[in-house]
């Protein structure tokens, strides 16, 4: 199960960078055919980013909390499970 995960994160790390670029630039933030570079970018292109930086921070926060509360869980059954048996840590 361990090893199907592995091969799950890896083949994301693959893709994803891929998929981001890809879906970016067909994204019409961009006027490819500005005269200048400092052109490219339409003026509505801050809006990407105040969606998508708050939402990654707040999928962080709900992932850190999820995962807090697991380990507690976890700890406590552990605990449960030595007293149970009757030994020591």
């Amino acid at each position: 199960d361990n090893l199907r995960m592995k091969s799950i994160s890896l083949l994301t790390m693959v893709v994803l960078p891929g998929t981001f670029i890809s879906t970016l630039f067909a994204v019409p933030l961009f006027d490819w055919d500005a005269n200048s570079w400092s052109g490219v970018a339409k003026p509505r292109f801050w809006f990407y980013w105040a969606i998508t930086v708050p939402l990654t921070l707040i999928t962080l926060a709900i992932w850190m909390v999820w995962e807090k509360a697991f380990n507690r869980r976890s700890e406590e059954l552990d605990r449960l499970a030595r007293d149970e048996i009757g030994t020591e840590k």
